[in-house]
């Protein structure tokens, strides 16, 4: 059509590795359910995304390029330079480079998911409860209830590079990724630092980043906001060269990275995660 690219009025429709451009309105959706990712939505000179549907959880354009990196114009994002879409349309996190425009030397940006007892963990006091300074203060302060929850208030801190100032736990592979990232091999990097004591499944459904810069994994992300683990993978997903991102999982966190494929589906780990090391 001379006014869309694509027009749905009912059903579920799924776009990947897409470009629609180059329309007045590159999406119409009126109806149905709608997922676009890993596409290039751009120079559509009225919308990228154009719905009418009230309802806000039915077309996820997350993951994608709009035409400039500070993302698609919305009300939610008066700053952005790219195309423009509905307020109903989901469109956090989104590609901030664009996707498959590596030709040669494409490397994914990569998510660490370290062991167990391999990230450092505080009480509500700010307390360094792992790595514990005396051999009991992690049974003190570090029990679970019965049912596998918390007994006291736990926040993350950073994945533990040195033990006591001379016991190497992840110290040199932090200065690897660093190095790599330093050097351009890689774009980004990072960890996702977890309380190692609960069941995969709160881990991969609870979490967010504290103001303080801790992470609490007892209570649920943010209004419009993933869990912290998957945040952090679709923030590096969105400036990854490949669209994708490597996850790198020791000891414990091989379990995670399992939990965390099956939180995401099929689908949608497939187009965020290009290998699990």
């Amino acid at each position: 059509s001379d006014n869309y690219g694509l027009r749905q009025s009912g059903g579920t429709t799924t776009i990947t590795n897409s470009e629609i451009t180059k329309n007045p309105r590159g999406v119409v959706v009126s109806g149905g359910n709608m997922t676009i990712h890993n596409s290039r939505i751009h120079e559509n000179t009225q919308y990228g995304v154009e719905s009418t549907i009230a309802n806000t959880n039915v077309i996820d354009a997350t993951n994608n390029w709009w035409g400039n990196a500070t993302g698609p114009l919305s009300v939610s994002n008066l700053s952005g330079d790219g195309d423009r879409v509905s307020p109903t349309v989901l469109f956090r996190p989104w590609q901030k480079s664009i996707p498959g425009d590596c030709t040669e030397e494409c490397y994914s940006n990569v998510l660490f998911l370290p062991g167990m007892m391999g990230s450092r963990l505080y009480d509500s006091m700010g307390y360094e409860a792992w790595l514990p300074t005396y051999a009991g203060d992690a049974l003190i302060r570090l029990p679970l209830n019965s049912n596998g929850t918390s007994t006291y208030n736990i926040f993350v801190g950073d994945v533990i590079d040195e033990a006591y100032g001379k016991f190497n736990i992840y110290h040199s592979f932090i200065q690897n990724m660093n190095a790599l990232q330093a050097s351009g091999k890689i774009h980004a990097w990072a960890s996702a630092p977890y309380d190692w004591r609960l069941d995969y499944g709160t881990l991969v459904t609870n979490g967010q980043r504290l103001p303080n810069g801790r992470i609490s994994y007892v209570v649920l992300p943010e209004f419009g906001h993933d869990p912290y683990i998957i945040e952090t993978l679709k923030q590096l997903a969105s400036t990854s060269p490949t669209g994708k991102v490597t996850v790198i999982a020791h000891s414990n966190g091989g379990l995670l990275a399992k939990a965390l494929t099956e939180k995401l589906g099929t689908t949608t780990a497939s187009l965020l995660i290009d290998k699990i090391v």
